[in-house]
């Protein structure tokens, strides 16, 4: 019989790695989130730019979530605006600047040139401090169910399923429907 090597105390074991800072793997950006990236940069929309980026354009209608939503996009994102110079500070007094937005009024024949509230350009900005917050759902995000683009694919896929798997599918349905001709008290 070998005999196994004593295992050491977990303490001892804490104590020998608790002096090394803990190991972070970076992880790469792929191909995809590069070019993502790049035509975030240089303006295009978060639909276009996946599209470009070679994203499946079920993808790229939720790009921003799906996409943008990725830790390491994110990374990559944050350490652009870094070296930008763009930095947290900097963009809380743009905030703060745009929520005081004013404009100026033109000089008319009845009126002298004034200052008027920017409703418009604090209304972003409130919307975007509500969503940077976490504090605004888009309409668009609302899960409501299938959509009727899902239900058509589903659908076409239903049509182009093998026979058996179509006919075990009525089997069920017209099982359904006898147990509800039976039970008509138990009607939704």
């Amino acid at each position: 019989m070998k005999k196994r090597a004593a295992r050491k105390p977990a303490q001892q074991a804490r104590q020998k790695t608790s002096g090394s800072p803990p190991k972070i793997h970076k992880r790469r950006l792929t191909k995809k989130q590069t070019k993502f990236l790049k035509g975030k940069v240089s303006g295009e929309s978060s639909r276009k730019a996946a599209l470009d980026a070679g994203y499946a354009p079920s993808v790229a209608d939720k790009a921003n979530s799906i996409i943008g939503g990725s830790p390491t996009v994110r990374e990559a994102f944050e350490e652009l605006l870094k070296a930008a110079g763009v930095t947290e500070n900097k963009l809380a007094m743009r905030i703060a600047e745009g929520l005081d937005a004013t404009i100026v009024g033109r000089e008319t024949a009845h009126a002298k040139r004034e200052v008027l509230v920017d409703f418009a350009e604090r209304r972003e900005m409130l919307e975007l401090i509500l969503k940077l917050k976490d504090l605004l759902t888009c309409k668009h995000e609302i899960d409501v169910g299938p959509t009727l683009e899902e239900l058509l694919t589903a659908s076409y896929a239903y049509d182009r399923a093998p026979e058996h798997l179509q006919a075990a599918h009525q089997k069920t349905q017209d099982a359904l429907y006898d147990w509800l001709q039976s039970h008509p008290e138990e009607k939704a």
